[in-house]
């Protein structure tokens, strides 16, 4: 069956979207996984254990493998969006309004996705219908 212009459009959309996020989230993921000093500060900064970097690390870099995978994209999506909002949560607790705009657009962008890839998503066999093997 052919796609139409517009499923093209969003198809096209949703790859220039999710190529970049999945680039950004691998990078600060890794940099938090490699333990890197700035970022165990950062967390510090916001009273955080170092521990919880590496967690939060595995956690972006994992997301960010979800989100170039059709299928999966949307949970992907979604993880990184819960990840963002702790970002905002915990600069409007320290009062660092200014750095907000970055989770910000990373929230707009992962929740985008997950819209987008919604209908491609994987369901248990137990939601289609079916009763689980």
């Amino acid at each position: 069956m052919k796609k139409s212009n517009a499923t093209m459009l969003k198809e096209v959309g949703l790859w220039v979207l999710s190529v970049p996020v999945a680039l950004a989230f691998i990078f600060f993921g890794g940099q938090m996984l490699a333990g890197s000093p700035q970022m165990a500060m950062g967390f510090q900064h916001f009273g955080y254990p170092v521990w919880l970097m590496y967690v939060v690390g595995a956690i972006e870099v994992t997301g960010a493998v979800l989100v170039v995978l059709p299928m999966f994209a949307s949970y992907g999506a979604m993880v990184l969006s819960v990840v963002m909002l702790g970002a905002i949560v915990s600069h409007v607790s320290m009062g660092e309004y200014p750095a907000l705009w970055m989770p910000l657009i990373f929230l707009a962008a992962s929740a985008a996705i997950a819209w987008g890839r919604w209908q491609r998503r994987i369901l248990p066999s137990f939601l289609h219908g079916r009763a689980p093997a």
